[in-house]
């Protein structure tokens, strides 16, 4: 009678077979021929490895051209605010000028608290997140000023001897839409040169 194969006596060496086949094709992709599993392995490991890293550079670079783009907004806001405020002041004199800056720094905030808004939309943490949560505020400033506009002239215009006006305040808090929109455009047109990962940026 003939004997009985062992049940599954194929099998290790048949898997072997498959193994070593599966290796030298994966090693062909990974433009290493002939290459043993544990080679491919370690070709495929380090391909990944070297992936990720790429990866997470770029993901750095994003990040510190937007702090950048983000302070350097914040900056033109400042400095567009400024430039006009001078101007204001020579044509229309200190009231005018003094309800204009007041309008522009209330401008500035709000600038300043939309910014941590948007980094909250991204946040991998509940503080950043928290953060978000606290600058919804910043939908009130335009309320506040109009408040101090009439608080102020109510019960310390007369003693300061400084009326602030209305328009001239709504002017300044919307002083950062043009900044912003000038910013734009000069990078667009001359771009500035990318930061680096590990700069420190932003306020």
């Amino acid at each position: 009678a003939p004997r009985r194969r062992p049940a599954g006596g194929g099998e290790p060496q048949l898997s072997r077979l498959n193994a070593e086949k599966l290796a030298r094709r994966a090693g062909r992709q990974a433009g290493v021929p002939n290459a043993s599993a544990a080679a491919v392995t370690s070709v495929l490991r380090s391909q990944a490895a070297e992936d990720e890293a790429a990866l997470a550079a770029s993901v750095a670079e994003e990040r510190a051209r937007y702090q950048a783009q983000k302070s350097a907004q914040q900056a033109w806001t400042l400095g567009t605010t400024a430039i006009i405020a001078a101007g204001v002041y020579s044509a229309y004199g200190r009231d005018v000028a003094a309800s204009y800056i007041v309008g522009g720094l209330g401008g500035y905030l709000y600038l300043r608290l939309l910014a941590r808004s948007v980094d909250a939309v991204g946040a991998q943490d509940l503080e950043s997140a928290s953060g978000g949560i606290s600058a919804q505020p910043r939908l009130l400033i335009p309320v506040i000023l109009t408040l101090v506009y009439n608080r102020y002239n109510l019960l310390y215009a007369d003693q300061v001897g400084l009326t602030l006006q209305l328009l001239p305040m709504l002017g300044g808090f919307f002083t950062y839409k043009p900044a912003v929109i000038a910013y734009e455009t000069k990078e667009l047109l001359l771009p500035s040169k990318t930061p680096k990962a590990g700069d420190s940026n932003g306020p």
